[in-house]
């Protein structure tokens, strides 16, 4: 299930990151951290009133602190779509 492109991050020689494509996208990063692997989306999100916060936790592989960053970037994905769903398609009144 990989939708985000892995590179070895520019800012720690011993992490990856996955960069933004577009504004759209955020920046995600796995770290070793000792002993475990850290994970973070560096920027949160705002739309209107609906603010999400970067995010960040530990798992014990380098593939599972990946996992649940691409299990985040479809969360969003998954939550960008209903609200545009959700601006085009107004309930009724």
């Amino acid at each position: 299930m990989t939708q985000l492109r892995w590179v070895q991050d520019p800012l720690n020689q011993h992490g990856y990151a996955a960069l933004p494509k577009d504004p759209h996208h955020h920046t995600y990063r796995v770290y070793p951290s000792g002993g475990w692997w850290g994970y973070r989306r560096e920027e949160g999100l705002s739309i209107g009133p609906l603010e999400i916060a970067p995010m960040e936790g530990q798992a014990p592989t380098v593939d599972a602190a990946k996992a649940k960053l691409e299990e985040d970037w479809l969360d969003l994905q998954r939550l960008l779509d209903w609200l545009n769903y959700m601006v085009a398609n107004p309930p009724p009144a």
